[in-house]
C-alpha cells in the first residue's frame, strides 16, 4: 500500500528508540497494526495518524506528504 509512509514512521520510531509495542501503547492501537502500517500494508486513519504523530514527534502534515508521495508513484 504505502511503503514511503511506513519507512518514514519506522525511521521516526527507531530515531526515538521506541519499540513497536511502546508506539502502539502511546497511539492506543495494537502492535500488529503499527507493524502493518510500517510495512506499507495499511494506512492509518486520521485519528491513529494523529496519535502516531504525537508518539513519534512528527507532524501529521509530514506523514500526509509521505502518504501522497507513495500514491503518486
Amino acid at each position: 500500500m504505502n511503503h514511503d509512509l511506513g519507512a518514514f514512521l519506522k525511521n521516526a520510531r527507531l530515531r526515538e528508540n521506541l519499540t513497536l509495542q511502546e508506539v502502539a501503547d502511546m497511539a492506543q492501537t495494537s502492535k500488529s497494526y503499527v507493524h502493518e502500517i510500517e510495512a506499507g500494508k495499511s494506512a492509518p486513519s486520521l485519528l491513529i495518524a494523529a496519535r502516531l504523530s504525537m508518539a513519534l514527534d512528527v507532524s501529521v502534515s509530514s506523514m500526509a506528504a509521505h502518504l501522497l508521495k507513495g500514491q503518486l508513484k
